[in-house]
């Protein structure tokens, strides 16, 4: 049992593991910038709320069972945001709600609502700037728009491959060695 929780410890202080957990919602709501901004706000407010319970139950719960209530209330509150969104928002519902759901059993999610409230807020933030860094420049170089709106000097010069799968991970891959190469110089 001890080297579980070693194992759940160093996991969680993995910052590679935990971009790379972080990449599967981003590179699904990325390719545009309000499908990724709805879905860093969503992300912020669940990680939020959960920090906030896990914070209320900690003292009641012992260690493991904390990583456990951890996910039942991410997974609890990510259903309540998927329910709001498909009532309030049914435009980036199809993109979002998906990854949101996976984001409710999300090691960087789970393991930073157990470390506190400032480092969940932390951590979201993060992950909503660098989410909406890769829409912009997916959606600006690959699709010769932002937000929707056609920039007309970007007709010529489109990568199309921006708006694929494989062009998300490229921009999520370069935003995270800035974000990391930036982190390092602190």
């Amino acid at each position: 049992m001890n080297e579980m929780k070693k194992f759940g410890s160093a996991a969680a202080a993995n910052t590679g593991l935990l971009l790379f957990l972080a990449a599967v919602p981003a590179m699904g709501a990325s390719a545009d910038v309000g499908s990724a901004l709805v879905m860093g706000v969503c992300v912020f407010v669940l990680a939020l709320l959960t920090a906030l319970v896990v914070c209320a139950v900690r003292k009641v719960l012992s260690g493991d069972a904390v990583i456990a209530a951890a996910v039942i209330v991410a997974a609890g509150f990510a259903s309540l945001l998927v329910m709001l969104l498909r009532a309030y928002l049914p435009a980036v519902y199809p993109t979002v709600w998906m990854y949101l759901a996976v984001c409710a059993v999300n090691m960087m999610l789970v393991s930073q609502s157990e470390q506190g409230l400032a480092q969940a807020v932390r951590a979201s933030l993060i992950f909503l700037g660098a989410v909406v860094l890769t829409a912009v420049i997916r959606e600006v170089l690959g699709a010769g728009s932002f937000a929707g709106v056609a920039l007309p000097f970007m007709e010529g010069y489109k990568l199309s491959i921006l708006t694929q799968a494989p062009g998300g991970f490229i921009v999520f891959a370069l935003v995270m060695a800035v974000l990391g190469g930036a982190k390092k110089g602190e």
